[in-house]
């Protein structure tokens, strides 16, 4: 009887494609021939298995592809989507600019209620002078480099009792523009306050570009 010899071999074509090459090689006085019935059914049979081989292999090299790419490996650079960069970065809040009180109370010339702010010597001068005009011995106005700060100044008006008070919280900044925060402070229902007239006012100081925008905000 001839002798045979069988070799199956599993190649990876291009695109991860894969097949079965199964090749019988019988060898007869350098000829080819066909083998006995019971080979051939021994080689369509491991014909079958390579091919139901292949088609797990292709499945489980696909699952494990999908599972590469969803989960990195430590020390692996992941590229952040456009959109999740956009909501992981936290959005910075305006700069905040320090003040400094130049005066604060309830007593002043100022009647009305007004949210002022003053750039020159000449509008600080009228301003101080209004603001003294209550006082006997009125103080001279502190002196202000308006050449780099600003005054700004809030009086909540003519008030029929105590227990009243203003108060500039917090100035921010943010490009050419100054955002001045204040809070208003009222009695509450049956306080025991004062039974006179009050004129609640914040007087500050500000560092900052002589010609930014400012705004007041009120906050509660």
């Amino acid at each position: 009887m001839p002798a045979v010899a069988s070799r199956m071999t599993l190649t990876i074509r291009s695109g991860d494609l894969f097949s079965t090459e199964l090749k019988q090689r019988t060898k007869v006085s350098g000829k080819i021939s066909c083998g006995s019935r019971s080979t051939m059914s021994k080689v369509r049979l491991l014909h079958r298995l390579s091919l139901r081989h292949s088609a797990v292999v292709c499945s489980s090299l696909m699952s494990f592809a999908c599972a590469f790419h969803s989960e990195a490996a430590p020390g692996d650079i992941v590229q952040p989507s456009e959109k999740t960069a956009r909501a992981e970065t936290p959005m910075q809040s305006p700069p905040e600019v320090t003040f400094q009180t130049v005066s604060r109370g309830s007593r002043t010339g100022v009647r009305d209620a007004r949210q002022l702010v003053v750039r020159g010597r000449a509008e600080w001068i009228e301003l101080w002078a209004q603001h003294v005009s209550v006082d006997v011995n009125p103080a001279p106005p502190p002196p202000i480099n308006f050449a780099t700060e600003l005054i700004v100044a809030v009086f909540l008006g003519e008030k029929p009792t105590g227990g009243y008070d203003l108060a500039i919280s917090r100035v921010l900044r943010s490009d050419d523009s100054v955002v001045v925060y204040f809070r208003e402070i009222s009695p509450v229902p049956g306080a025991i306050v004062t039974q006179s007239l009050t004129r609640p006012f914040h007087i500050v100081r500000i560092n900052t570009d002589v010609h930014a925008v400012v705004t007041f905000r009120r906050e509660s």
